[in-house]
């Protein structure tokens, strides 16, 4: 079982079974809103979430759509996809894979250090979903998307939902100066996240993980390639750890645990590109790229 937010004349909360059927839970009494909604009651009844949303389903007539038919831009006439929640802190993880290989690698030291390089990401603003745009930063020459696992945490360490994350970022800047990566993660439309979550149940091995991105320019293909989430050389114990390590972060912060794949020398996103990330598990996060 998968949950996502539907843009209708209201906002819908909704679970999607196995089989493929969606069925609102946010407009049940007192039904959850959102993931961390679910999650808290879910807890409090000594039950996962997806045990918990089972209960509700029978209450619960299906919804008139399925998946597929919501994968569409948004489009305020008819129901789509929102973000599935909205995050209120997003960070992220870099150095968490090996480096392509055949590469000069200038970042090993960091790669086997003992704490792994953790930064802060975006705030809400700057959080879109699925067939929103990303933006792609007009003072760089080398924007790039990063494929990522995100993981939800629960403001005490733990995990309580997964997600698809694309770290958009500036490849150039930081080359320029080593100082200048916080011009490189944070900006206007900096991550995009969806278009489900998975509940730490629906996914008992996440270094186990198939991770595919596809850019598109025009109709044509300019980066497709398929990596995994077991080849991460840290552990999601230790990101997590260093997160929130003298660090109080609120329920719900969002982790992007680092890119399986690196895209090829000489990539930009300019304004009309495609980028879809793939975790199969999870779902396909598809957005456009807007200049910013």
């Amino acid at each position: 079982m998968k949950f996502v937010r539907l843009a209708t004349p209201a906002p819908i909360f909704a679970a999607e079974t196995d089989e493929g059927a969606l069925y609102a839970l946010s407009t049940l009494p007192g039904g959850p809103a959102d993931c961390l909604q679910l999650h808290a009651a879910a807890m409090a009844a000594g039950l996962t979430p997806t045990a918990y949303a089972a209960r509700l389903l029978p209450a619960s007539a299906p919804l008139p759509w399925r998946l597929a038919e919501l994968d569409v831009t948004p489009d305020p006439a008819r129901p789509h996809l929102l973000m599935p929640y909205v995050p209120p802190e997003v960070w992220g993880a870099a150095f968490t894979y090996p480096a392509r290989p055949g590469l000069n690698d200038p970042y090993a030291d960091v790669r086997h250090a003992g704490r792994p390089v953790v930064f802060f990401k975006a705030t809400p603003p700057r959080c879109v979903g699925p067939n929103d745009a990303v933006g792609s930063r007009a003072d760089t020459t080398a924007m790039i998307p990063e494929p990522e696992l995100g993981v939800i945490l629960n403001g005490q360490g733990g995990i309580i939902g997964y997600t698809v994350v694309n770290d958009v970022s500036s490849r150039d800047l930081p080359q320029q100066h080593p100082l200048y990566m916080c011009y490189s993660k944070t900006f206007d439309r900096c991550v995009s996240l969806g278009p489900a979550i998975a509940p730490p149940e629906a996914i008992p091995n996440p270094l186990a993980l198939s991770v595919q991105c596809r850019v598109e320019r025009a109709g044509q293909v300019l980066w497709d390639e398929t990596g995994t989430t077991g080849t991460m050389t840290r552990t999601l114990d230790d990101l997590v750890t260093y997160t929130v390590a003298h660090n109080q972060v609120p329920p719900g912060t969002l982790l992007a645990t680092g890119s399986a794949m690196s895209p090829p020398r000489g990539m930009h996103l300019v304004e009309g590109d495609v980028v879809e990330v793939t975790i199969p598990t999870i779902g396909r996060l598809c957005n456009s790229v807007v200049t910013i």
